[in-house]
């Protein structure tokens, strides 16, 4: 919250005077406007704030407490939550994360009934993302090729786990540093490669796992640092890997497969909020639910394909089998080798994170096949304590 010249003014007399009565007067202010002043300046420095003075049964008292990132705001006499955030001074830079408005009768000195209330909120700060606005990109078709498809080139994109965690950092603005789980070096060789084969790629292949989604997990905590990240992550994969992409590719085909990362927002809303899960706009019951992946990456504006549910293949030229994999050996080769002992045809696959290929020969009717299981890796930070270990 940004805090005025007049209000530290304000500040200082209330500081040098103890009395908000006596700075008001002294500055020729109300008491109330003196008292908000007062209030924005304690927000600012994270100080609890004052208590408006009650003068009447009716009046609005105020209890506002910063600790660290968390706030919690107590009134009296404020009715609904929008009253209390207007007279708490609350910004863009916290969100309400619960609230609880009571109400109830007493009897005033007169034995006259009244009718009192108060309101409760809890907040957080809100990230950095939330402050920065974002410009809404035209969408992008697939065109035709001009002069007739080269001949078939795929570039796979392996996991990338993007996300984000919001570390506490003295020396960043705000006092705090985010620090993506993805690689971002890697990603831009990605983004390089593609720049030089643009006119010879045919298909693109984005092989899952593309969002890391730790505070959706229904199966192991997340931890503090990365809650209120998803949004950004999910900006920073369309507009610096999804949408660069298919600028650079336009005539390709392009493919998004769900990985079990992607697969933890069906699973969180099927377990937490079944309701949600085939919610859709009241204009256009026939859309994809509003949060589906489909809808939240904008992929359709893309022209890219979701190949779900997870778990689906996807066929490249229609003879090399593409999964997103669930299989994970932790010998080096061995993951390859477990999809090689039942494959019929050549495999690529991701989950593990680390480069692999194997071969086998098989015998067939019209002689010998070579196949080959291959992972091409993973584009995610490989610092430990970055990327949560258990998926």
């Amino acid at each position: 919250m940004s805090v005025k010249p007049s209000d530290l003014a304000v500040y200082e007399a209330y500081k040098r005077l103890d009395s908000v009565r006596a700075a008001a007067k002294a500055l020729g202010l109300s008491r109330m406007t003196a008292w908000r002043a007062i209030q924005r300046v304690k927000v600012a420095k994270n100080e609890r704030a004052l208590i408006l003075p009650n003068s009447t049964p009716d009046a609005i008292e105020l209890d506002d407490e910063i600790i660290g990132d968390t706030r919690k705001i107590t009134s009296k006499n404020i009715k609904t939550l929008d009253d209390l955030l207007s007279a708490a001074n609350v910004g863009d830079d916290w969100i309400v994360t619960r609230f609880k408005a009571n109400t109830w009768q007493a009897l005033a000195k007169d034995s006259e009934v009244i009718q009192l209330h108060q309101v409760t909120a809890h907040l957080e700060r809100a990230n950095d993302f939330w402050l920065t606005p974002i410009t809404v990109e035209e969408p992008i078709r697939r065109k035709p090729w001009a002069t007739g498809q080269p001949d078939g080139l795929a570039l796979i994109v392996p996991d990338t786990q993007h996300g984000f965690r919001v570390v506490e950092d003295l020396t960043a603005p705000g006092m705090r540093r985010w620090v993506p789980m993805h690689d971002r070096k890697a990603i831009d060789c990605v983004l390089k490669i593609c720049e030089m084969l643009k006119n010879r790629i045919t298909h693109v292949v984005f092989l899952g796992d593309h969002l890391d989604l730790a505070p959706w997990s229904t199966r192991w905590p997340s931890t503090p640092d990365t809650k209120q990240t998803t949004n950004a992550a999910m900006r920073e994969l369309y507009a610096g890997l999804l949408r660069p992409i298919r600028e650079m590719c336009p005539s390709a085909e392009c493919v998004y497969m769900i990985g079990n990362h992607e697969a933890r927002i069906a699973d969180f809303l099927a377990a937490k909020a079944p309701e949600a899960s085939t919610l859709r706009t009241a204009d256009s019951l026939e859309e994809e639910p509003v949060l589906s992946l489909k809808r939240l990456l904008a992929l359709d504006s893309l022209d890219i394909e979701l190949i779900e549910p997870y778990g689906k293949p996807y066929w490249l030229f229609d003879s090399i089998k593409v999964i997103h994999g669930s299989k994970a050996k932790n010998q080096g080769g061995a993951t390859a080798a477990e999809y090689l002992r039942s494959a019929t045809s050549s495999v690529i696959y991701g989950h593990i994170h680390r480069l692999e290929m194997a071969q086998k020969l098989l015998e067939t009717p019209d002689g010998p096949n070579l196949i080959t299981a291959a992972s091409p890796g993973c584009l995610t930070s490989l610092n430990q304590g970055i990327v949560p270990a258990r998926a």
